[in-house]
């Protein structure tokens, strides 16, 4: 269950990092 919450944590670190990526294109 901890290793869910990370690769979570994980994903939603990723995808605002795509997010500022697509914002500051």
């Amino acid at each position: 269950m901890a290793k869910e919450i990370l690769f979570s944590t994980t994903a939603r670190e990723e995808l605002k990092k795509g997010v500022d990526a697509l914002a500051n294109a």
